[in-house]
């Protein structure tokens, strides 16, 4: 009782806290890094990567266990030890949480965070469940016994980091510390009761300081306007919401006297004549013609047809309106694409887009991405990245910047017909990082208040880190012009308190982080910009030099801006949602000076003058949160298409809603005073840079071995391929033939009347695609493509009596067929099209569309 236990440097301390004094001290040959205690040992994690275990009685030790790294830091309960680990030298962090058994004295199997784990604690309420955190502010409470139960949070210290992580004993509040040293309290409640017991914890009561003039109550010269109101980040009782007011009845309409005699009945009643208008003189208030063509959803083309009506009525939602504050406008509200029994094909897309630029389709695992791809798509630099990229011959078939450049050239080569990202999600669906840690959610998972701009900005840095690994390992791209595009480079410098060792290295940050932690109501974009640029914070680790657990001094200096600045706004509570309600709206232009030692930015409204060190940006795109009132969130695009793709016409500001594409005015664009608009991301592009502009050069470069390869997966001979000495070019004629699989039936909704309403069409996936080359002069062709294409999803129909593909074709284990990977057989597809091969065969519109590539109607030959 009364006693802690110390554990010093080569030494243990037992205190006795009511006595003050130090009643025992015990040798250690071991650097203690943390410590913890459990029912009968203390356990220790030393500094050369080893878990020790001591009586807690005498010292002694009872059991060592080695590590594979560096121990960062430990919890126990029961008869288990958490264990994070990683290097300090790279300051990394391992992927797992290590599990160890006392009783077992074994290892049990690790838990899966791939964001780096740094900190580990149990739950004091919850029993088997523990919350993880990485440096960077993610934090996963895991369930030990049902590993597929946990869930993820996202902070806003990404750029900064975290040295602490506590949880308190009531297990409704998570507190951490960032590097900054300001202080973060997540809870689950909006009162949340930090000890266990139920009683209040005693505060300090609060000084109240009357006014210093009192008005009387009777004073009727003061005047009320005089009294403010008080500050406010949140909507007023008096803001009723518009899913609560409705409309009252209307006021009887008062009768004119009829021009027809009046009729007097036997026992005295007068009636008066009816006159061929409303039955008992009502009056129409409503136009009925108007509320039908004013409806945001289409007729089915099928429905037109039948009607023999070319198009559907003016739509609504592409009609200009004033911006209201409260409630979403019509065309910022969430779409979803109803189905006929005729599948998506059916729907009218036209009705939500009159312009020459593509939208992308909604019934996809991750089409909450849509948005930021569309923004990377009228990137200059982003999109010439990536299809000289795509151009050349690149080996991995889980490329995300191949399935961007893909998709790239679809939107282009669409003009203004929808599209689908399907290729690019399931290539995404196939990373560890998407299947293991819930890092992204699909879809039909999200629910009603996730923090959709935390999981979009954590893609963008990831995506933006993996195409930059992806293309200096293909060597398809100089590895300076992925950096020189789009990352900061930033010298880092760390110096030890305790010894003085410094350590420096260059480090690339893809993605800028918004930091609010000295935010006030003065606070201009420029002043924050300018200090989430400069790093500078402590924190604590071990020196590699002095061998110690001491306190560092960090530092990062920015040495070089990208030619796109992409930044991470952050918006993550009320505090930083008032910031971007008092700014009204982003910087549209940008100047940023880098001398020697120093940084400054300022407003680029004013004429300025060409110097050294002085960069201008211009906001080119917009990644906005729309929520509604039943806190339920998704993303829009808003972009400054380019004057090189309108035909040198001045660029022009527009909103990706999915499919829906609308023209905008520069004041709608930026204005994010209503409540329902925050936003996410925010992308800058350099003024006046040699390499703003979209480079179509690539055409000219497409390397066309992929056509001459015949090696399979499954190592059986393809007899099939294009000889090099094939003239592919427009007139070549090419006969093609493709088969499909089910991947998920179709789901429909039978009502009680007999009608049929469809919720979501089967998934079909290309399993074989056949390709004849006609001979110039002659009837013969050649077989030049037959590919069978790996599937590693779960088939439901191989739909055998159509396809000829039986169970065991697809899989290279069972497989006696030339096996390609989905990607090998699309690039054949592409390359040919971009050759401007003409494709003759049956129903190739909806063959092309489950492929997922767009086909221009003079480049098809139906049958």
């Amino acid at each position: 009782m009364h006693q802690i236990t110390i554990a010093a440097q080569n030494k243990w301390i037992r205190f006795n806290f009511k006595s003050r004094e130090i009643i025992a001290t015990f040798p250690s040959k071991f650097t203690n890094i943390h410590s913890a205690n459990q029912t009968r040992n203390r356990i220790v994690a030393a500094s050369d990567s080893r878990l020790l275990l001591f009586n807690t009685s005498n010292m002694e030790l009872v059991s060592d266990i080695e590590t594979a790294s560096v121990i960062k830091s430990l919890t126990t309960h029961g008869d288990l030890i958490l264990i994070t680990s990683g290097s300090f030298r790279l300051n990394s962090h391992d992927p797992m949480v290590k599990v160890y058994d006392i009783r077992l004295k074994a290892y049990r199997a690790p838990i899966a965070f791939p964001y780096g784990a740094a900190f580990v604690t149990f739950h004091p309420r919850l029993s088997g469940t523990v919350v993880i955190a990485s440096p960077y502010g993610q934090v996963q409470i895991h369930s030990i016994e049902r590993p597929q139960d946990f869930s993820i949070v996202y902070t806003s210290v990404y750029n900064i980091g975290i040295t602490n992580l506590q949880i308190s004993p009531s297990g409704q509040a998570i507190a951490f510390v960032d590097m900054s040293g300001m202080f973060h309290l997540l809870a689950t409640t909006s009162y949340p009761r930090f000890n266990r017991s139920p009683e209040t914890v005693a505060m300090p009561s609060s000084y109240y300081k009357p006014d210093s003039n009192p008005v009387a109550i009777d004073d009727y010269t003061y005047p009320l306007n005089s009294v403010g109101m008080p500050h406010y980040t949140r909507l007023l009782l008096s803001v009723w919401p518009s899913n609560q007011v409705v409309n009252v009845a209307r006021p009887p309409v008062s009768i004119e006297p009829p021009s027809a005699p009046i009729v007097v009945l036997k026992d005295g009643t007068k009636i008066y004549q009816f006159q061929g208008k409303h039955r008992r003189y009502q009056t129409e208030t409503k136009s009925h013609k108007e509320s039908k063509s004013s409806s945001y959803q289409p007729k089915f083309r099928s429905e037109l047809e039948r009607a023999g009506i070319s198009s559907n009525n003016p739509n609504k939602l592409l009609e200009n309106e004033d911006t209201n504050l409260h409630d979403i406008s019509k065309a910022y509200k969430q779409l979803c694409i109803q189905y006929s029994k005729f599948g998506a094909s059916d729907f009218d897309f036209s009705f939500f887009n009159k312009t020459c630029f593509s939208g992308l389709e909604t019934q996809l695992d991750y089409a909450y991405l849509n948005s930021f791809l569309q923004i990377l798509r009228y990137i200059p630099v982003f999109y010439n990245l990536a299809m000289n990229h795509v151009a050349r011959d690149c080996p991995n078939d889980l490329c995300l910047l191949c399935q961007a450049g893909f998709l790239f050239d679809m939107l282009e080569k669409s003009r203004g017909e929808h599209c689908r990202a399907a290729n690019l999600y399931q290539t995404l669906s196939e990373y560890p990082v998407a299947q293991e840690s819930g890092f992204l959610p699909k879809s039909s998972q999200m629910k009603n208040g996730s923090n959709l701009s935390g999981i979009v900005q954590a893609f963008a840095h990831f995506f933006l880190e993996t195409i930059y690994l992806q293309a200096t390992y293909a060597q398809t791209i100089p590895e300076n012009t992925i950096t020189d595009d789009l990352a900061l480079i930033y010298n880092e410098r760390k110096v030890c308190l305790e010894c003085g060792a410094q350590t420096q290295n260059r480090i690339a940050h893809f993605a800028l982080d918004l930091v609010y932690d000295f935010v006030t109501e003065d606070t201009t974009f420029e002043s924050l910009l300018e200090s989430s640029l400069s790093i500078k914070f402590q924190n604590t680790g071990s020196c590699s030099m002095c061998h110690r657990n001491a306190p560092f001094y960090n530092e990062k200096v920015l040495e070089r801006l990208p030619e796109c600045l992409t930044i991470s706004c952050n918006v993550a509570g009320p505090e930083n949602r008032g910031f971007w309600r008092r700014q009204g709206a982003p910087r549209r232009r940008l100047n940023i000076f880098q001398g020697n030692d120093s940084l400054a930015i300022f407003n680029s409204e004013a004429p300025v003058y060409a110097s050294e060190g002085l960069a201008e940006y211009e906001l080119t795109g917009i990644l906005a949160e729309v929520t509604d009132q039943s806190d339920c969130s998704h993303l829009v695009a808003i972009v400054k298409v380019p004057e090189d793709l309108e035909a040198n016409k001045p660029s022009k500001w527009y909103l990706f809603n999915d499919f829906l594409v609308k023209e905008l005015s520069e004041d709608e664009a930026v204005n994010f005073t209503p409540v329902w608009k925050i936003p996410s991301l925010l992308c800058y592009r350099k003024k006046n840079s040699v390499r703003d502009s979209f480079d179509k050069s690539w055409k000219e470069s497409i390397n066309k071995s992929v056509l001459y390869d015949a090696t399979s997966i499954n190592n059986v001979n393809q007899p099939y391929v294009f000889s090099e000495e094939d003239q592919l070019d427009e007139n070549s004629l090419l006969a093609i033939d493709a088969e499909f699989v089910c991947l998920q039936e179709a789901e429909k909704e039978e009502k009680s009347d007999g009608s049929v309403r469809f919720i979501q069409p089967s998934q079909l996936s290309l399993a074989r695609v056949s390709v004849l080359k006609a001979e110039s002069g002659t009837e013969d062709c050649t077989t030049v493509i037959d590919d069978w294409i790996m599937t590693k999803q779960d088939v439901v129909d191989y739909v055998t009596k159509f396809s000829g593909i039986k169970e065991g074709d697809l899989d290279p284990r069972t497989s006696t067929h030339p096996l390609v990977p989905l990607r090998k057989a699309y690039r054949k597809l592409w390359v040919l099209l971009n050759l401007g091969c003409v494709f003759v065969g049956h129903g190739l519109q909806n063959d092309f569309r489950t492929i997922n590539l767009h086909v221009r109607a003079e480049q098809i030959r139906d049958t």
